[in-house]
C-alpha cells in the first residue's frame, strides 16, 4: 500500500471513530488561542509521521519558501492574539465602565443626604444671621437715641452749673449787665401792655381754682415723679374731644428759693434774648414776668 493510501486510511479510521461527547469547558480567550495553536502542531507532527511522500515533498522547498511560510505562520499567529487581545480589552472596558457607574451612582445616593442636610443648615443659620441682624439695627438706633438724649440732657446741665458757677463765684456783673441791656430795650406798646395784663388777671383767677379742677378731673394735685422736660404729653379723649396731658414733677436738688433765682437768670441769659421782649408793667412784678417772642415763619 503506497505513502497516499495509508494517509487516506488513516483519516478514514479517524472520522469513523466513536468519540464521546464532552462538554467543552469554558476557556479565557488567551487559553483558547493556546489551545488552537498546540492542536495545530499536534496535527502536523501527525501528519509528518505518516505521510514519508509529503515530507519528502516538503524538503525539496527552497529556503525561502520554508522561511515564507514560517512568517506566514508567525504573522497569522500574531493577528489571532492581537484579536484576542482585542476583545479581553472590550470585556474589560465594559466592565469596568459598569463598575464605573455603579460607584457614581453609589457616591451620588451617598452624597444626598449630606447635601438635603447642609441646605437645611444654610437655611437655619441665614435665619439666624437676619435675626441678630435685625436686633443689631434696633440697638444701633437705641443707641443713638440715647446718646441724643444724654447730649440735651448735659446742655441743660451745663447751662445750670454756668449760673450756678458764677453765683457761688459773686460774678455778679455779668448778669447786672445783662439786665441792664434787657432794661434798655424798648419797653412793649400799650397794647402789649393790655393784653399781658388781662392774661395775667386770668392766670390769677386760673391759679385759685387750680385745686377744684384737679379734683374734677381725678388728677392728684401731687402727681408722681415724671417727665416734664423732653417727654412726649399724653393724648387723651374726652368725650369726643381729643386733649394732651403732660402731669409730672422735676426735682433739682436745690432748695425752692434757690431754684427760683436760678430759673429767673436763666429767663435773662444772653442766648435767650433774641426776637423777644419783656414786660415788666406786670401788678406783682417781683416774682411776675411778661416775655413776648417773635415766631418767623
Amino acid at each position: 500500500m503506497s505513502d497516499h493510501r495509508l494517509l487516506l486510511k488513516f483519516d478514514i479510521d479517524v472520522s469513523t471513530m466513536a468519540v464521546p461527547r464532552v462538554d467543552s469547558p469554558k476557556l479565557h480567550p488567551l487559553e483558547y488561542q493556546q489551545l488552537l495553536e498546540d492542536t495545530d502542531s499536534l496535527l502536523q507532527s501527525l501528519y509528518s509521521v505518516t505521510s514519508p511522500s509529503t515530507n519528502a515533498a516538503q524538503n525539496k522547498k527552497t529556503a525561502t519558501e520554508i522561511a515564507k511560510t514560517k512568517a506566514d505562520k508567525r504573522r497569522d499567529s500574531y493577528r489571532q492574539r492581537i484579536k484576542v487581545e482585542r476583545e479581553t480589552l472590550r470585556f474589560q472596558k465594559a466592565e469596568l465602565s459598569r463598575k464605573l457607574a455603579l460607584l457614581k451612582k453609589q457616591r451620588i445616593e451617598q452624597k444626598a443626604p449630606t447635601i438635603l442636610g447642609n441646605s437645611l443648615n444654610a437655611i437655619a443659620w441665614k435665619t439666624i444671621a437676619m435675626r441678630q441682624y435685625e436686633a443689631r439695627r434696633e440697638a444701633e438706633a437705641l443707641r443713638k437715641a440715647l446718646r441724643a438724649e444724654v447730649t440735651r440732657r448735659a446742655l441743660v446741665i451745663r447751662d445750670i452749673q454756668g449760673v450756678m458757677r458764677k453765683r457761688s463765684r459773686g460774678a455778679h456783673k455779668e448778669v447786672d449787665d445783662l439786665l441792664e441791656a434787657v432794661e434798655t430795650k424798648p419797653r412793649s406798646s400799650t397794647r402789649d401792655g393790655t393784653l399781658f395784663n388781662a392774661y395775667f388777671a386770668s392766670l390769677e383767677t386760673l391759679y385759685g381754682k387750680l385745686d377744684e379742677v384737679f379734683e374734677e378731673a381725678g388728677i392728684n394735685s401731687r402727681p408722681a415723679s415724671g417727665k416734664m422736660l423732653g417727654g412726649e404729653p399724653a393724648r387723651k379723649m374726652h368725650g369726643e374731644t381729643p386733649y394732651l396731658e403732660n402731669i409730672g414733677v422735676t426735682k433739682v436738688p436745690f432748695n425752692y428759693q434757690r431754684t427760683c433765682e436760678a430759673v429767673w437768670e436763666l429767663l435773662s441769659a444772653q442766648h435767650r434774648q433774641d426776637e423777644r421782649s419783656d414786660y415788666y408793667g406786670l401788678p406783682c412784678a417781683e416774682n411776675a414776668k411778661g416775655i413776648s417772642i417773635l415766631l418767623l415763619s
